[in-house]
C-alpha cells in the first residue's frame, strides 16, 4: 500500500503538469540549457532518494498522527494558494510569449513579491512535517535557496518598476 506522502508527491507533480498545460503563459518559448539540467539533477536525485525512502517497505510514517495532520494541512492549504497566484499571475499576461506584465499586486501579492515561491516552499515544508524524511527536508532547502534567488530578482525587477514595493518581502512574508 502506498503511503500519504506518496500521494501528496504525486499530486503535487500532477497539479504542476496541469498548470504547465493549462495555466501557465510564458514569456520565453525556451528554458536555457544551464537549467534543464540543473532542473533534471535537482528533481532526478530528490525524487529518486526520497521515493526510495518514501516506497521502502521498511518505511512507516512518524508515530504522531498529529503531526502528519499538520504537515498534510500545511501541504493541502500550500497547494491550494500556491494555485491561486498561478491562476492570478497568468490572469496578468495578455497573451502567451507576450513580456507585458505589470508587478503584481493585491490578493496574496500582498504578502510578498513571489507568493508562489512561498507557497511551493511551504508544501514541501508541509510535506517535510507529514513525512519526517531528512532528504525531503535537504529537497525543501535547496528549492528554497533556488526560489529565493528567483524570487530577489524578480523583485529587483518588480522594484524599478514601482518603486513602493521596495517595503515588500521578495519571498517569505514580512521578512526576506
Amino acid at each position: 500500500m502506498c503511503s500519504l506522502g506518496f500521494w501528496c508527491w504525486m499530486a503535487h507533480f500532477a497539479k504542476r503538469e496541469f498548470e504547465t498545460l493549462f495555466v501557465h503563459k510564458f514569456s520565453r518559448p525556451t528554458m536555457p540549457l544551464g537549467n534543464l539540467f540543473k532542473n533534471s539533477m535537482y528533481y532526478w536525485t530528490f525524487a529518486a532518494i526520497v521515493g526510495l525512502v518514501l516506497c521502502s517497505p521498511n518505511y512507516t510514517p512518524t508515530a504522531n498522527p498529529l503531526q502528519v495532520q499538520i504537515g498534510l494541512g500545511i501541504f493541502v492549504l500550500s497547494e491550494l494558494l500556491n494555485g491561486v497566484v498561478h491562476l492570478q499571475l497568468a490572469m496578468m499576461r495578455p497573451t502567451e510569449g507576450s513580456d507585458t506584465r505589470k508587478p503584481p499586486t493585491g490578493g496574496l501579492f500582498g504578502l510578498c513579491s513571489c507568493p508562489n515561491y512561498f507557497f511551493e516552499v511551504m508544501s514541501w515544508v508541509g510535506f517535510s512535517v507529514m513525512t519526517s524524511i531528512p532528504f525531503a527536508w535537504a529537497f525543501t532547502l535547496v528549492g528554497f535557496l533556488q526560489m529565493w534567488q528567483w524570487a530577489n530578482g524578480k523583485h529587483r525587477g518588480y522594484v524599478k518598476q514601482d518603486p513602493t514595493l521596495k517595503r515588500r518581502a521578495a519571498i517569505v512574508p514580512f521578512l526576506l
